[in-house]
């Protein structure tokens, strides 16, 4: 997923959708930036499941084709987290994947999502639109890694 976040933070289409999805936001307002990936991905990203026992990862630009054919991309938390992270990326903001796991799942992790921060901000902001009800402390299991 990292690998697959810078990549696309670097991707012409990327960089070229981020700039539009902030362009009403100021230049120096992280958080509306952030806000504003946000609402997109909320509107734009439809939860679809991997098929059962097969993990796919969509590429930052696939998952933008999809919007551009057919108003709307599907994934599931890893493309999202995926797509906001190269997203943030592309406008000059640190990301970093939040992987929470819970007791009673298969594997070590059950959810990913990405949080993004920037120049005064304190925090970091979530952009979890596939299980926002998830809060990491709930979880088991927190990694974080910087993208």
């Amino acid at each position: 997923m990292r690998q697959l976040a810078r990549q696309g933070s670097v991707d012409p289409l990327v960089r070229s959708a981020a700039a539009s999805i902030i362009r009403t936001a100021g230049p120096r307002d992280p958080a509306s930036q952030i806000r504003r990936v946000r609402l997109f991905l909320k509107e734009r990203v439809q939860y679809v499941a991997d098929p059962v026992d097969v993990e796919l990862v969509n590429r930052p630009r696939a998952m933008l084709q999809q919007v551009k054919a057919k108003g709307r991309a599907f994934g599931d938390c890893d493309d999202v987290a995926t797509l906001a992270a190269a997203l943030g990326l592309a406008i000059g903001l640190p990301a970093r994947f939040v992987a929470v796991g819970f007791d009673g799942l298969a594997g070590p992790f059950g959810h990913v999502y990405t949080e993004l921060t920037g120049p005064g901000l304190k925090q970091w902001m979530r952009l979890d639109t596939t299980r926002p009800e998830v809060n990491a402390r709930q979880g088991s299991r927190v990694w974080r890694v910087m993208v």
